[in-house]
């Protein structure tokens, strides 16, 4: 029987998958923000803010923050 591999490869896959769907959709976009960037992947994840500041290992004030603008993720948060 074939093994799975762990969730934790399967979210990231699903992660990659989600970012080029978004990027395809606002890269025409004049002006798109990364904080709809993250509240869209966020979002097509069903995930609250709580849950999404989880699995990227930061605080839901930040995701609060990135969403609204007030603040921008680094890339090692987005990666």
């Amino acid at each position: 029987m074939p093994t799975l591999p762990p969730p934790s490869v399967l979210m990231q896959s699903t992660i990659y998958n989600i970012i080029h769907t978004v990027v395809d959709e606002v890269k025409y976009s004049v002006f798109v923000g990364i904080g709809d960037i993250v509240r869209q992947m966020r979002t097509r994840l069903h995930q609250s803010q709580a849950q999404f500041a989880q699995f990227l290992q930061c605080s839901q004030n930040s995701i609060s923050r990135y969403e609204s603008g007030d603040s921008t993720p680094g890339l090692g948060t987005l990666l």
